[in-house]
């Protein structure tokens, strides 16, 4: 199964203009069978992209049927971007992650495995 968000158009919104919303009714896809009166789905903002471009959500539900208030939201704010950077480092560092030193080789590019074995001497020239 996978999530469309064409079947969804308020979450659609939200990655296009990346508020908090708070539902009543959420989809399936997010809590399963679940049972929640009220569902938080707060956009995580990209770093360092204008304009604010939504990377991903945290999802949170609640069983009674107001259960996010303004300060709620006020306070994920607050963490919401370090979270949202953890992630972005994350996704780098699997990226990285996949070049082995063979990979860089190839551009002839060498990574020293001691700042000693760096050779300053051609960038004095």
């Amino acid at each position: 199964n996978s999530f469309i968000l064409k079947k969804f158009p308020s979450i659609e919104k939200l990655f296009k203009h990346p508020k908090p919303l708070v539902l009543q009714l959420a989809p399936s896809m997010l809590w399963g069978n679940r049972r929640y009166k009220s569902h938080l789905i707060f956009p995580l903002i990209k770093e360092n992209h204008a304009p604010s471009k939504c990377m991903a959500t945290l999802n949170l539900a609640s069983k009674s049927a107001k259960g996010f208030t303004d300060e709620d939201i006020k306070r994920l704010s607050d963490i919401a971007n370090p979270i949202a950077i953890a992630i972005e480092k994350m996704k780098l560092l699997e990226i990285t992650s996949k070049y082995t030193e063979d990979d860089l080789l190839k551009f002839k590019m060498k990574v020293p495995k001691h700042p000693k074995d760096i050779d300053v001497s051609k960038d004095r020239k």
